[in-house]
């Protein structure tokens, strides 16, 4: 009696494990699959059109920048709409798109922002870009949450609309931004900006003196401010 129990024991254990080792690495390969189609490209294809978008930078910080471009290549249709779907929290701060003008050729224009909020869209105002010469890209840049959490891995996606020829819509469309955590740097203009520095901040980051010397323009404006406000206002925060 014993030894039955101890083998009805045996096989109801190896059950459990068989069980476990069919149903747990299914999801293990899901979640791989998913990750492996998520880079920081990604691209779709329609009518014979490509539209391709690209995180120039891999990583962002929360509160800091990121940009995401958008091109578009195909036989010589005219782009009537070239929306970017992004990250749920992130505000589009700036676009400017690239395309063939006779007689320069290719060139940058800045354009304004048309949103909708409800679908985490953007897309630049203008149209009419030709994609006969060559392609025509489109460039975002957007403010990240503060509140975006290191380690997060968020996707994006694109819409285009080809006059006379149809949309591809594809979200996501496998372009991926990672949060990293907030370097030095970043934690300090972090801090001056919540006690209302802010204007300092953003001048020290668009002077040259900052790109060659990130810590010296710092210290910088850490001398011009008063030290006990500084040092309150960190931790407050």
């Amino acid at each position: 009696m014993a030894s039955f129990t101890r083998r009805f024991v045996s096989v109801l254990s190896g059950s459990a494990l068989a069980f476990s080792l069919v149903s747990v690495p299914a999801a293990v390969v899901a979640t791989a699959a998913a990750q492996a189609e998520c880079s920081t490209s990604g691209s779709g294809n329609w009518s014979g059109y490509t539209v391709t978008s690209s995180w120039l930078d891999s990583t962002a910080a929360p509160g800091g920048q990121a940009t995401l471009r958008s091109t578009i290549t195909g036989p010589g249709g005219v782009v009537g709409e070239a929306w970017q779907y992004h990250p749920e929290g992130f505000v589009p701060e700036s676009s400017r798109v690239r395309s063939y003008k006779f007689p320069t050729g290719q060139s940058w224009a800045d354009e304004t922002i048309v949103r909708d909020a409800g679908n985490n869209a953007a897309r630049p105002s203008g149209s009419g870009w030709t994609t006969a010469s060559q392609s025509v890209t489109v460039d975002i840049t957007y403010r990240v949450p503060e509140d975006a959490v290191p380690g997060s891995v968020l996707n994006s996606g694109s819409k285009v609309r080809i006059t006379a020829v149809g949309t591809g819509d594809f979200n996501p469309i496998g372009a991926c931004l990672t949060i990293r955590g907030k370097n030095p740097v970043e934690s300090v203009q972090g801090s001056l900006q919540g006690i209302g520095a802010g204007s300092l901040v953003d001048g020290s980051v668009a002077s040259a003196n900052m790109s060659s010397d990130p810590s010296g323009s710092i210290a910088d404006v850490i001398n011009d401010l008063d030290l006990g406000q500084l040092i309150g206002g960190a931790m407050g925060s």
